[in-house]
């Protein structure tokens, strides 16, 4: 094996970067461009291992893509052939969630650049079939974390013409124990690329819990929970969408599993910010109500399965070409019982956004029940209660006592009444529903008093989709708000149109 100093063809060793089961990786560089590469050199003399490594190149070399470690040439390394690739300076997937304990809005970012990746491998044909951390790495750049899919060993070609020369043996498991799809556990020539979409099912997983899907004492155990989808509930205040996603890869039954990576980003999709347009002037002045949009979500628990146990992600996912597992065929030949096939959930409600409204008046106070009477409660939609005016008694009536003062002109109490009619019909607005999804309501932000369709006082809402806040609207004072909502692919998304 070569050492630092060494010169192979036409590159310098400088460093060793990693060592895997059947390879080694130095950072080498070019003694003529004084460019910076990365040179994967086989350590193993079996041909079909050596043919693995000729296949990872061809794969690599074909796909032109951002997130794909591009393989720009191949060279003789004392009489083994060498992978000369693009220096990714960057930690693997889960050695930068454990570093830089990321928040949840740029983990999603860099799964969705993982995404592109591999449907960009899916394009030309090919099946990674080893997706997991180590083979992400992550390039810390002045844009943001930049992810890049390496370590196409295995991969799978689907075209027939060009996969001739690329059999996989039939009852074989070939990947990383846990994130291998149920039927890849049983037969890794019998996958296609939805044994990569459960794949990204488990890393999603970890990206927002920084824990595994599916993990045991042993690699039976690892299997066993595959075959039943049995995985802990993801953690509580993620997006819909995700919760969906994780569920949609994570079918035992690939027929209903999410079936391309598309489908995968349509569920990660960011959700665009509604805007109400500006109400219409008002013949009161009433105070702005002051809205705070929902926080992120909380941050996500350590990498406790990442390092300090046997059964981690250190210890179950290997650097390199990847792991071949062995002992699948007694394992599968052991389970008992049929598999049950685990469809897609609808997704369970998630964080509830907290409005501050201070434009809200609170209700007036009303005079003390009389003994043995009941205070109604108040009604938050009802608007401002308005003192009767009672008209002095007119002239020639007796009255006992001391002379009255002369009788007050009703003219200025009938003013206030009619001021604050129109206030209470000026602090009020409409909502209106568009479209068939039912059970939709208004919550106001204070009081949690809910609304159907119609007048409402205006104010700060949630949008509840069968009692699950789904948005958020602004109500103003004599403007109709219009919301929208449907349902796709088990995620609600509401949108809303002030007029």
């Amino acid at each position: 094996m070569p050492n630092p100093g060494d010169i192979v063809d036409r590159y310098t060793i400088e460093a060793p970067l990693g060592s895997g089961g059947m390879a080694d990786v130095f950072r080498v560089r070019h003694t003529a461009t004084d460019g910076l590469h990365a040179l994967k050199v086989l350590r193993s003399g079996n041909p079909k291992v050596r043919e693995r490594l000729m296949q990872e190149a061809r794969v690599q070399a074909a796909l032109r893509h951002p997130n794909v470690v591009a393989v720009t040439d191949v060279i003789d390394v004392a009489g083994s052939p060498g992978l000369v690739m693009e220096y990714v300076d960057g930690p693997s997937l889960v050695e930068w969630l454990e570093q830089d304990r990321p928040p949840i809005s740029e983990r999603l970012a860099v799964f969705r650049a993982v995404l592109r990746g591999v449907r960009a491998a899916h394009d030309l044909g090919v099946v990674h079939r080893d997706l997991s951390p180590h083979n992400i790495l992550v390039q810390r750049t002045a844009d943001g974390p930049h992810p890049k899919v390496t370590d196409f060993g295995i991969a799978k070609v689907l075209d027939p013409e060009r996969a001739a020369a690329h059999k996989t043996r039939a009852g074989h498991p070939m990947g990383t124990p846990a994130f291998m799809a149920p039927e890849q556990v049983r037969d890794a020539s019998d996958v296609d690329q939805r044994a990569d979409i459960w794949a990204l099912g488990s890393l999603l997983y970890l990206v927002v819990s920084d824990r595994l899907a599916f993990d045991g004492e042993d690699i039976l155990q690892i299997f066993n929970k595959i075959d039943r989808a049995d995985y802990p509930e993801p953690p509580a205040g993620l997006p819909p969408g995700v919760v969906a996603a994780i569920r949609g890869c994570l079918t035992v039954d690939r027929e209903k599993r999410l079936q391309r990576c598309e489908d995968v980003a349509a569920l990660l999709a960011e959700p665009r910010a509604v805007t109400p347009r500006p109400p219409p002037p008002q013949r009161l002045s009433t105070p702005s109500p002051a809205v705070r949009g929902p926080s992120e979500a909380p941050p996500v628990a350590p990498l406790s399965a990442a390092k300090g146990s046997g059964r981690g992600p250190t210890a179950l996912l290997a650097l390199g070409a990847g792991v071949l597992v062995a002992g699948s065929g007694l394992w599968w030949g052991l389970r008992q019982g049929e598999q049950a096939p685990v469809a897609v959930e609808e997704q369970t409600p998630i964080e509830q956004v907290q409005v501050a409204d201070p434009g809200e008046a609170p209700p007036p106070s009303s005079p003390a029940p009389s003994a043995g009477s009941t205070a109604p409660a108040p009604d938050p939609a009802a608007p401002p209660p308005v003192i009767p005016h009672t008209p002095s008694p007119g002239p020639g009536t007796a009255k006992p006592g001391p002379t009255a003062p002369a009788p007050a002109d009703p003219t200025p109490a009938a003013a206030l009444q009619d001021a604050a009619t129109d206030a209470a019909a000026a602090a009020r607005g409409t909502w209106t529903l568009a479209g068939d999804l039912a059970g939709v309501q208004l919550e106001a932000a204070r009081g949690k008093a809910r609304f159907p369709p119609g007048p409402v006082p205006a104010g700060t809402y949630r949008v509840l989709v069968d009692g699950t806040s789904q948005a958020q609207v602004v109500v103003a004072a004599g403007a109709t708000v219009t919301v929208s909502c449907t349902r796709a692919n088990y995620v609600v998304t509401c949108s809303s149109e002030s007029r």
